[in-house]
């Protein structure tokens, strides 16, 4: 069996990998396709394939609207392979490429479908506070995203404190052992484990949804509501998640959370006659963290970057925005809603 494996970032590189290292005779991975690199930056897909010696090549343009997009390249570098496999590729493929492939071609899904369809299911996953996903792999739908049959899928627990990043490893892994064990008997995975996602969700008593890529605005921590929810919206963002301070018009700060929500009875601070408002922040007795106030308890921040300036610890930002004792809760540091929510799933 001869595969032509289509990606583009970090999720497709992993399970290339283990697809070239698990194929023992049993296929061979003969292309790789990914988008257009930016100049000078190819994607790590394109870095993979090329560190394992494979043949790249690259899809149209996505600027080119789709009924202009010439796939030929495409096509003649893949006139050789009998199964296409797509991950984290980010295009629809064409019917005519699609039906090139003697075997068809297979999806690799990161979620429970008919759940999370779309390009982000794992960051809606944590954001939504799923306490469950899992990796699917599915056959390709020429005309829609992420609605071909279902011929196998493998369920994941997702952990309390387990971020994005930490949660998409784990879904490769599982991802890349799932699509081997198909890709080991495929006939049989298509004769006999085959099922509609519309099958599979009514089973489940769940309907389709979609989960598309967060914008700027989706980036703001909501400190006016319950202290969960925006620590689940830290663990799916990371890095991108953003708090407004109001001193000097608004500054924007990247934050880091050290810890899931504490309680009042936990946070350590000094008594005060008035009860702590969403925005109000402290920096806690031994320094190490600074106290983000939601609407029902405290988000742990380790560090902070505000724009313009280099990351800071917890102490370092209290001296420069709070200028009060640890301990002591002051009001109005942040922002309470800075943006608007993320669209609920659809």
């Amino acid at each position: 069996m001869r595969i032509a494996y289509f990606g583009t970032d970090a999720h497709s590189a992993r399970v290339l990998r283990r697809l070239v290292d698990g194929a023992r005779e049993r296929w061979l991975v003969r292309a790789a396709v990914c988008p257009p690199p930016p100049p000078q930056r190819p994607y790590p897909l394109e870095r993979e394939a090329r560190a394992l010696g494979l043949a790249t090549v690259h899809a149209p343009p996505r600027a080119v609207r789709r009924a202009d997009r010439d796939w030929s390249p495409v096509l003649a570098a893949c006139a050789a392979c009998d199964l296409g496999v797509v991950y984290s590729f980010g295009y629809l493929l064409p019917a005519p490429l699609v039906r090139s492939f003697a075997l068809g071609a297979l999806n690799l899904h990161p979620s429970l479908l008919p759940r999370y369809r779309g390009p982000n299911p794992i960051q809606h996953a944590v954001l939504n506070g799923d306490d469950e996903t899992a990796v699917s792999v599915i056959e390709v739908h020429p005309d829609r995203f992420d609605e071909g049959d279902v011929l196998a899928q493998r369920r994941l627990r997702v952990g309390a404190r387990e971020t994005a990043s930490e949660l998409g490893a784990r879904l490769d892994e599982a991802g890349a052992a799932l699509l081997m064990e198909v890709l080991a008997d495929l006939t049989d995975a298509r004769a006999r484990r085959s099922r509609s996602q519309a099958e599979l969700g009514a089973s489940r008593a769940v309907a389709p949804s979609h989960a598309p890529k967060l914008s700027f605005p989706d980036r703001f921590l909501r400190l006016d509501g319950p202290a969960r929810a925006a620590y689940d919206r830290w663990r799916a963002l990371e890095s991108e998640a953003l708090l407004r301070v109001r001193a000097k018009g608004g500054l924007l700060a990247q934050v880091v959370l050290a810890d899931e929500p504490r309680e009042d009875a936990h946070a350590g601070l000094a008594p005060s006659p008035l009860a702590p408002a969403p925005g109000d922040a402290a920096l806690s007795p031994d320094r190490s963290r600074l106290l983000a106030r939601c609407a029902d308890a405290w988000l742990p921040v380790a560090a902070l970057k505000v724009e313009g300036k280099r990351e800071c610890s917890a102490d370092a930002f209290a001296n420069g925005y709070l200028r009060a004792k640890p301990g002591a809760c002051v009001r109005g540091v942040f922002e309470v809603a800075s943006a608007g929510e993320v669209p609920p799933a659809r």
